[in-house]
């Protein structure tokens, strides 16, 4: 008897870790959806208002001002990115990264700001391996950069061997039709489609998909998912790192 609680004895561990992995996934997700839900009631007076918001992003070409609680979102976000959940499970960090853009301090040069100190720091914080894959913008382009911020940032979804992502578990699983298309254009382009493809299939309603956020544990994950960069831009937050920005858009001012 003893051997066989020996050989089993791992196997056990195997799932008590999955178990734990599965539910942390679970609570988190519970918790960005809540948010967003409540983030919609604030600003709409319906914690389903998805719709319009996708209009008021649409009829003021993503200058639409959202009131975020700032302080909350930051505690959400210490679990996805200093836990490792967001890159882990959601998101394709090295592939969001390289897309990512650095700001050239004024006054200097884009090549003296690649030979310097803040650059190699900025970098590391990135976590980026080609250096040459980052883009620099210098202060007369801020503007039109910051704004191309929030209607372009990429969601490139994770991709495990072992399946454990949001992508794999969750979006190729789904059952809602909306979904199903969606998912149709990840598998096409890699896990990494155009935002304005995703968006204009928001904005259009592809398949009830706005409606279905309404009681679809699936749409509003999907969307809320979706949607984390412009709560994150409109409460002051890097998307990329979670980390806040405040300081950054006074300079900029």
């Amino acid at each position: 008897m003893k051997q066989y609680v020996v050989v089993l004895y791992p196997f056990f561990c195997f799932l008590a870790c999955i178990y734990n992995k599965v539910t942390n996934i679970v609570s988190i997700e519970s918790e960005m959806i809540l948010f967003f839900q409540e983030t919609l009631e604030t600003n709409y007076g319906n914690k389903d208002a998805v719709c319009l918001f996708v209009q008021a992003l649409e009829r003021y070409h993503f200058n639409y001002l959202l009131d975020v609680d700032k302080d909350r979102l930051k505690r959400i976000n210490e679990k996805l990115y200093t836990g490792g959940i967001l890159y882990s499970y959601f998101l394709d960090g090295a592939i969001l990264n390289d897309s990512c853009m650095l700001f050239v301090p004024t006054g200097v040069s884009p090549s003296a700001y690649r030979r310097s100190d803040a650059y190699r720091q900025a970098l590391k914080k990135l976590q980026v391996k080609d250096s040459y894959s980052v883009g620099l913008i210098v202060d007369s382009a801020k503007y039109m950069y910051n704004k191309a911020q929030v209607e372009d940032i990429p969601l490139p979804l994770k991709k495990r061997e072992d399946g454990f992502t949001y992508w794999q578990r969750e979006l190729l699983q789904a059952v809602h039709p909306a979904l199903k298309a969606i998912a149709k254009v990840e598998d096409e382009t890699g896990g990494n489609p155009p935002s304005s493809v995703l968006f204009g299939m928001i904005a259009n309603n592809t398949e009830n998909i706005c409606e279905g956020f309404k009681d679809d544990r699936e749409v509003q994950m999907f969307l809320t998912l979706y949607f984390w960069k412009y709560l994150c831009h409109f409460a002051n937050i890097d998307f990329y790192t979670g980390m806040d920005k405040t300081s950054e858009v006074i300079k900029c001012k």
